[in-house]
């Protein structure tokens, strides 16, 4: 599989982060919380390891959620996603497996359960924010959505590849 990603023309490709602003809140809250207590340790004259551990408890979230990135490339081969962080290596739908693809809006909570790799009521799903993406419906009968902030493209990179593996 490796190889045949260092040998293929990309028709789609994108990358998405967490841009949702109460994920960044929430991520900020616990550092903004924790600063003046931290700062009373260190006047208090605090272990430099007990300080230590703190400062990475407290700041590892932002750190975190800044790595984390969900990307999708089509090409010759197939849809490839992923999810920085949990995935080592790319997670192949080849079109060979593929039956039809659609553009969509859907309710990431709802259908979903949230956002992240995310199994809910209509299937699994790779996403990161927003409420746009692509359904990918499989010869096999189940499905995957993958979340994009430019669905349409991605949904017609898809859908003529899939024309003409066939």
């Amino acid at each position: 599989m490796g190889t045949l990603l260092m040998k293929k023309t990309i028709y789609y490709s994108e990358r998405q982060r967490f841009n949702q602003w109460w994920v960044w809140g929430s991520a900020f809250l616990g550092p903004v919380l924790l600063f003046l207590p931290l700062v009373g340790l260190i006047l208090s004259g605090a272990s430099y390891i007990v300080l230590l551990l703190i400062f990475i408890l407290t700041f590892w979230l932002p750190i975190f959620l800044y790595c984390i990135h969900l990307d999708t490339e089509v090409n010759e081969y197939g849809v490839f996603v992923k999810f920085r962080f949990f995935h080592r290596s790319w997670v192949e739908f080849s079109f060979h497996e593929i039956e039809s693809v659609e553009a969509c809006t859907y309710k990431p909570i709802k259908h979903y359960g949230g956002w992240g790799i995310r199994y809910g009521l209509k299937g699994k799903a790779y996403n990161v924010s927003g409420n746009e993406g692509v359904l990918i419906n499989f010869k096999d009968g189940t499905n995957i959505l993958i979340g994009s902030s430019n669905h349409e493209a991605l949904q017609l990179a898809i859908h003529e590849r899939l024309n003409t593996n066939f």
